[in-house]
């Protein structure tokens, strides 16, 4: 089932994923928030045309990604996938694309680069735990 969903979840652009980062954002222990158009294109700041924010919530909303709700001349948008569903998917296909699927190819290629000691002592604590799971 598990497997399914991640599956069916849509394939987001670099563009549209800014504002699903934004739509998640607004989330509380209830699930996400309706976030108004007003709002993101505030928090966007320059640089962003309304026409082509609107263009990709709509692409958003028919990928079913997010959902729009109208109010009046307001819309409000509202993420439809889970943040870590989309993430852990993505990852995965990074894994597979550029890895071979193999972790430990990953992991090396990500300490190829400056890792601190703090981040080393994190990732041996995550493994640790990990491995009293199993």
């Amino acid at each position: 089932k598990e497997e399914l969903r991640m599956r069916t979840l849509p394939h987001i652009s670099d563009a549209e994923l800014e504002l699903m980062l934004l739509l998640w954002k607004n989330r509380d222990s209830d699930g996400y928030r309706p976030v108004s158009t007003t709002e993101i294109m505030e928090r966007l700041g320059n640089g962003w045309s309304v026409s082509t924010v609107f263009t990709l919530l709509s692409r958003l909303v028919k990928k079913g990604a997010a959902a729009c709700r109208k109010e009046g001349r307001v819309n409000w948008y509202t993420a439809l996938i889970r943040e870590e569903d989309y993430r852990e998917r993505e990852t995965r296909r990074l894994l597979e694309r550029l890895y071979a699927g193999s972790l430990k190819e990953m992991v090396a290629s990500l300490c190829d680069e400056e890792v601190t000691p703090g981040e080393l002592e994190e990732l041996a604590a995550l493994l640790e735990e990990k491995r009293r799971r199993l």
